[in-house]
């Protein structure tokens, strides 16, 4: 899912490379007052379908990577705002990570940062096929943004994509300016290993301050998906026994666990108790159903030791797990 936030600057600029907004509208399948909507999700199979209608009708492949570089500061709004304001490269980028969720649901990013340099990694949802436009237009962006907004120092070195070079390889130097490697690890952006931790001359504490209380505003009306609980019982489930936690399941749904830990305390409720739940009803199935044993059922359930687990079982029935597990049927109903 994309949101059109970052769908209407993408008709901006097909427009101004040839491409009606009329028929940029009817590919969407929206009118044009639906744009006044930032916040309004959008398939992103409708994205595609734009991005290659647009492809083909201007017969040009490149497509992507111009409209890259025609963003401006102001269409990423927020997110860019608050980046060019930080203190330090390392929270620039933190802010654009939190700030991803905004924009789109295909893909989160990180940073790997080490001696030789640092690079800004696009990890795309597993579960989808995302055409090669769509990851041109997202490098791009990251690359005119860092270009817009950062300091010198955090000047992008080279571009990453994670496919074989096509046939218009050679526009890629071009329109970005920078050298391209193709069949990388991920789709993704290199920059001086210096970046994370450059201060930056123009940094405003009080206005990043201001800003990110109106970002955190956003995200909260922001919804994660159909029945967030569900899906974070799920993630827990599924790390359990080598271990979770918020950050582990946040990753897992395409998030942050600033983001998870807001929208689940928006639902009243939290990752801890979520976890404490879950744990709760693992436990009495592997001893009334599975027959397991106490100490096998408190490592498949993660806890640190045994006692650690006879203390929360007993908090979550009022009796031992040993107890619980000779008489199972006389042990109250989960509340």
């Amino acid at each position: 899912m994309s949101f059109m936030r970052s769908v209407a600057p993408i008709l901006n600029h097909l427009s101004a490379l040839g491409f009606p907004e009329e028929r940029a509208l009817s590919c969407l399948g929206i009118e044009r007052k639906a744009l006044r909507d930032l916040d309004a999700p959008l398939d992103y199979r409708r994205v595609e379908r734009l991005w290659q209608t647009a492809i083909e009708a201007t017969g040009d492949p490149a497509l992507a990577l111009r409209a890259a570089r025609l963003v401006e500061t102001a269409e990423i709004g927020l997110l860019a705002y608050i980046a060019a304001a930080s203190r330090d490269g390392r929270s620039a980028f933190e802010t654009a990570r939190e700030l991803v969720p905004l924009m789109t649901e295909l893909a989160d990013i990180s940073l790997d940062a080490n001696d030789e340099r640092s690079i800004v990694r696009f990890h795309w949802k597993p579960s989808i096929e995302i055409s090669r436009p769509t990851r041109e237009y997202a490098v791009g962006t990251l690359v005119q943004m860092t270009r817009a907004v950062g300091s010198r120092s955090w000047g992008p070195e080279q571009a990453l994509f994670a496919y074989p070079p096509p046939d218009h390889a050679d526009e890629y130097e071009r329109i970005l300016e920078l050298p391209v490697h193709f069949e990388a690890s991920h789709d993704g952006v290199v920059f001086p290993a210096s970046m994370p931790d450059e201060l930056n001359p123009a940094s405003d504490p009080a206005l990043v301050e201001a800003l990110e209380r109106h970002a955190q505003e956003l995200l909260a009306r922001l919804p994660l998906g159909d029945d967030l609980q569900s899906r974070v019982r799920h993630e827990i489930a599924s790390l359990l026994p080598s271990g979770t936690s918020a950050e582990a399941v946040a990753e897992a749904l395409g998030t942050s666990a600033r983001s998870l830990r807001r929208r689940l305390e928006a639902e009243n409720t939290s990752y801890k108790r979520i976890l404490d739940e879950v744990r709760s009803e693992l436990a009495r199935r592997y001893l009334a159903q599975e027959r397991r044993g106490v100490e096998e059922v408190a490592f498949a359930l993660g806890f640190s030791d045994g006692s650690a687990f006879h203390k929360a079982f007993r908090r979550w029935t009022g009796e031992s797990p040993t107890d619980f597990a000779r008489n199972p049927s006389g042990a109250e109903e989960p509340s």
